[in-house]
Formats: structure tokens, C-alpha cells, sequence
């Protein structure tokens, strides 16, 4: 914005502004386009896993987790609810996730270091909510409570026709 103002300035009263100013403000634009990738900060789930490290809870990722814009926000609320989880249920200090590619997809399990369930799981708060947000997309979510807990997402990559036809109406 203060490039163009310049310059408009400068075109319409040369005498009010400096040449050297306007030329300094464009090549500052151009220098800051040239280096227009993400800081490691804007990279997805940085923030979540340095907010896990301030909690206590180390987040183990392997595989490549999603990038795809629609299945971010899925995934941190996941990754969130999981290690919230542990924290509260679970006693650990670490949370696993395995994310695999598939075909149509990507499938996420998600486990810890900290006690197993002492009864099978019911869901509420943040697993009803995952689950709602991964049935929306056309995905599925299960839990396992035995012999340790397992949570696993399957979350598409494409939507399926009878979603886009609903999502016409």
C-alpha cells in the first residue's frame, strides 16, 4: 500500500516526493515476494505441537500429515483432543500418531504412552465433535479402549457424491 501511495504521489507531484524513496519501497516489495515461503510458524500444526511441548506432551508424528486446506483444521482438532486426553485420562507424556497415504485418503492413529482406559471409552466434548467434523467429509472414526487406547481416523481426500449433491441443496 505505501508503494502505490508513493507512487501515485510521486506521479502526480514529482517535486513532493523522492525518486530514491519510491524506488526503496518497490524494491522492499519485491525482496519480501522473493522470500514469500512460509516461516516455520505458519507451517500446519508447528503451533499445536509447541503447544503440546508446553504442556508436556511430546507429539510423535510419522508419516506426512495432511496439507490439504479442507483436513488441517480436522487434523489439529485430532491432534488437540488427543493430547487434551491424555493430559486429563491418560497420564502420558507422549502421543503417537501413524498417518498413511492411502488411495483415497489418508488414515491417522493415534496413540499414547500414559494408562490404558479402565473402561471402554464414551465419547463427549472433543470426541463427539472429531467425529461429527470426520463424518461431515465422508470419513469414519473409531475407538478402540482395549488392550490400550486407539483412536483412528480415516479422513478422504475427495468428497463423495452424496455429500456435494447435499451440500448443493
Amino acid at each position: 500500500g505505501k508503494s502505490l501511495l508513493l507512487s501515485k504521489r510521486c506521479l502526480l507531484h514529482p517535486d513532493s516526493v523522492e525518486a530514491q524513496a519510491v524506488r526503496d519501497a518497490w524494491l522492499k516489495n519485491l525482496s519480501l515476494l522473493e522470500n514469500s515461503g512460509r516461516e516455520k510458524w505458519q507451517t500446519p500444526y508447528y503451533i499445536l505441537r509447541e503447544q503440546g511441548a508446553a504442556l508436556g506432551i511430546n507429539l510423535e508424528i510419522q508419516g506426512e500429515l495432511p496439507t490439504e486446506n479442507n483436513l488441517i483444521s480436522i487434523v489439529e482438532t485430532a491432534l488437540c483432543v488427543h493430547m487434551t486426553n491424555i493430559l486429563r485420562h491418560a497420564g502420558g507424556s507422549r502421543a503417537f500418531v501413524v498417518c498413511q497415504k492411502e488411495k483415497r485418503g489418508y488414515r491417522l492413529t493415534l496413540t499414547n504412552d500414559g494408562a490404558a482406559p479402565r473402561e471402554k471409552i464414551r465419547e463427549g466434548g472433543g470426541l463427539t465433535n472429531l467425529r461429527t467434523q470426520a463424518e461431515a467429509l465422508g470419513g469414519s472414526m473409531e475407538i478402540e479402549s482395549a488392550p490400550a487406547f486407539r483412536l483412528t481416523l480415516f479422513l478422504p481426500t475427495d468428497r463423495p457424491e452424496h455429500l456435494l449433491r447435499r451440500d448443493a441443496e
